[in-house]
């Protein structure tokens, strides 16, 4: 550190910021220069002079007290620094060089900054903070650099952060607009009306983003490009895919499609409440038929029995799976078993087909026998009090 001294308000042209001549010296022994012109010196006291103190304009000089007045003395000696000001007061020399002027001390530090600016190599602006140190050498640079942030808006979703998915198990997906059409989600906004079946999805890997680039997976064309996306739509959200994962989501409807999609860009947590479920087929060998009426008979009588008794609407289809060559009288005798068969069944339980296969309709017709039943005996109780 350096202590510098200020001068202001001389009537001598002597104002001005004066440096220490030798940071070394201490005490009387040190001079204060204002370029070649002037200088601050000890000699007898402190004085302000011209550089090769011909001429003398200041001085400082003790205050006495003269009766009941405190007045300038002649003598300076044994005032510690020029910048003093209790007790002490600056006097010119000649009256040419009033008025007298402020002397101040300024400390200099020996550490100086600079500020400027440049451009890196991306074309951002640096900022640089250059920190000098005048007593060691030492310099130091700090660089701030200001990066321009790309926030997609291009669709009424924001990107999400999605729960982290367990590889090889499957989810129900629903993704952000630009992708939606890939998942489970509204047809149309206004209806709300959802493709139940869509997004099913197994997780097969997870890849940071930049694992995936490494793999030479082209992301936009995998995922953007077949949906008819822009690339400027790639380019903006590629500034936010380097902090998230990728998923790998494969069809479980059709192995040969598959995605690689951005954690972001699922939209919500994912149902996890997927299974896998047998579709079933019944097959009845029902022998030979030559009857058109009677299949379309036990047509019409299976498709009842399955939505009466299970709630099961799935049509009945008939089918020929084989043909065969047989005599007319031995056909007629098959057609004769089944008759006795079905009289035999009668004889025994009854009518099985109503009272078992269609007794959720008979319930109903009881119920509704019962309604009448209450109903009519609540008019003949009223009809009765009314001829009382």
């Amino acid at each position: 550190m350096a202590d510098n001294i200020k001068i202001s308000g001389a009537g001598a042209p002597c104002d001005g910021e004066y440096s220490l001549l030798n940071e070394v010296r201490t005490g009387n022994s040190r001079v204060w220069m204002l370029g070649d012109n002037y200088r601050v010196y000890y000699h007898n006291g402190w004085k302000i002079a011209n550089a090769d103190i011909t001429t003398i304009y200041y001085k400082l000089v003790a205050i006495i007290k003269v009766g009941e007045t405190m007045v300038p003395s002649t003598s300076g000696a044994g005032i510690l620094d020029p910048w003093e000001t209790e007790e002490c007061v600056w006097v010119s020399t000649n009256e040419e060089y009033d008025p007298v002027p402020v002397v101040e001390l300024k400390v200099v530090s020996d550490v100086t900054t600079e500020t400027y600016t440049e451009i890196d190599e991306d074309g951002d602006e640096v900022v640089v903070l250059k920190t000098t140190n005048l007593s060691t050498g030492y310099v130091r640079y700090e660089r701030v650099v200001t990066k321009t942030v790309y926030q997609p808006e291009v669709t009424k979703h924001d990107r999400f952060t999605a729960p982290m998915l367990t590889i090889g198990r499957v989810f129900q997906f629903r993704f952000v607009s630009d992708f939606f059409s890939l998942g489970y989600g509204p047809i149309d906004p206004e209806t709300e009306e959802p493709y139940p079946l869509k997004g099913l999805y197994r997780v097969d890997k997870i890849f940071t983003f930049f694992d995936l680039l490494g793999t030479g997976i082209d992301l936009y064309k995998n995922l953007y490009e077949p949906l008819g996306l822009s690339e400027e739509l790639y380019t903006t959200d590629f500034h936010k895919l380097g902090n998230t994962l990728i998923y790998k989501l494969v069809d479980v409807n059709d192995e040969s499609i598959y995605y690689y999609m951005p954690m972001i860009f699922i939209d919500g947590t994912p149902n996890s409440a997927v299974n896998l479920y047998n579709k079933v087929l019944m097959s009845i060998d029902i022998g030979a038929q030559f009857d058109n009426e009677l299949l379309k008979d036990i047509k019409d009588v299976m498709e009842r029995v399955l939505m009466a008794k299970w709630g099961l609407t799935g049509k009945v289809n008939l089918a020929v799976y084989q043909k065969a060559w047989m005599p007319e009288d031995y056909y007629n005798s098959l057609v004769a078993d089944r008759s006795a068969v079905k009289e035999s069944i009668y004889l025994e339980h009854g009518n099985v087909l109503a009272d078992t296969l269609f007794y959720v309709e008979d319930n109903k017709l009881l119920k509704e026998r019962d309604v009448l039943l209450a109903k009519l005996a609540m008019y003949e109780e009223i009809l009765e009090n009314q001829l009382a």
